[in-house]
């Protein structure tokens, strides 16, 4: 394993839970950090070399997108890797009209699959 150290949020107190005791268990605790934590809360300015993004702005929300990529931006250093992973889907429809209809995402009614353009139209 590289000698990198990790750093993770999530709003979940159980995913905290369930990370803290695997990298407890695993030996991992002098690399691996996790945190209940609001992602636009993390401190520090050009701090890390690699951020990745899984599953995210389905739930940050349209109008916070501008805050979700100034956070990635102020985080990374110059020239470094950013993986961002969402589920988007074909823009065929406003964002907010999408949003409003419930069918679509009755299946998760606190989930919002973002159209790829609004998305990359949000990159600063």
């Amino acid at each position: 394993m590289y000698a990198a150290q990790r750093y993770g949020v999530t709003l979940s107190e159980q995913q905290v839970a369930y990370a803290n005791e695997k990298i407890q268990r695993l030996g991992l605790g002098d690399r691996v950090r996790i945190e209940c934590r609001d992602y636009s809360q993390v401190e520090g300015e050009g701090v890390y070399d690699k951020i990745a993004a899984i599953g995210i702005l389905e739930h940050v929300g349209i109008a916070n997108y501008p805050t979700y990529y100034n956070t990635v931006q102020r985080l990374l250093k110059p020239d470094v890797l950013f993986l961002h992973h969402a589920i988007t889907r074909p823009s065929k429809h406003p964002d907010k009209t999408f949003a409003r209809n419930r069918e679509i995402c009755k299946f998760s009614p606190n989930t919002f699959f973002p159209a790829a353009n609004s998305t990359i139209s949000a990159i600063p």
